[in-house]
């Protein structure tokens, strides 16, 4: 294997590596001060923890952390292996995940201004929708000029969106 093919095939996996513990990052006390909780890792670990107990918080937590990676490493070779730099499942699924992660951030509104604030509230939805919006504008004005390597960090920052801020939950309830 040449020094180039093992490049090729170590950046997904640290790329998923990092996603991983982008996820994870999600569950230190201090990432509902910057940002939403994330559904995509809070679910896991609260039905773990309650099928388990909570001693197995941390997990559904790793279960919850580790859906991001996994969906990327599956598009990367998707995408390595049939040059296809923009598949139309990977658009179709990135759309439907915004618009659900509107809806998520709208249903959160009123208890985020009942409970925090106004600011908060606002703060908080740009912060789950600017990225996915600003992912699928660079990837609609790029379309045409995508490689397979441009391709897979515009993939890298979806799931990074969905590791870290996709459907925000903000935590008021705890």
């Amino acid at each position: 294997m040449e020094t180039s093919e093992k490049a090729q095939t170590l950046t997904p996996v640290v790329a998923a590596v990092s996603l991983f513990l982008i996820g994870m990052a999600a569950l230190a006390p201090v990432s509902l001060e910057i940002a939403p909780y994330s559904f995509v890792t809070i679910i896991p670990a609260f039905l773990v923890s309650g099928i388990l107990g909570e001693k197995f918080l941390i997990v559904g937590a790793v279960l919850g952390s580790l859906i991001a990676p996994i969906g990327y490493i599956m598009a990367a070779r998707y995408i390595s292996r049939s040059g296809n730099t923009l598949p139309k499942a990977s658009v179709i699924t990135f759309v439907l995940v915004s618009v659900l992660s509107l809806a998520s951030a709208v249903s959160g509104w009123d208890l985020t201004i009942r409970y925090i604030s106004a600011t908060r509230a606002i703060a908080l939805v740009i912060q789950a929708l600017s990225p996915a919006l600003l992912i699928l504008l660079i990837g609609f004005i790029c379309r045409k000029s995508l490689t397979v390597r441009r391709s897979l960090v515009l993939h890298w920052a979806a799931f990074a969106w969905l590791s870290w801020s996709a459907f925000p939950w903000y935590g008021e309830l705890l």
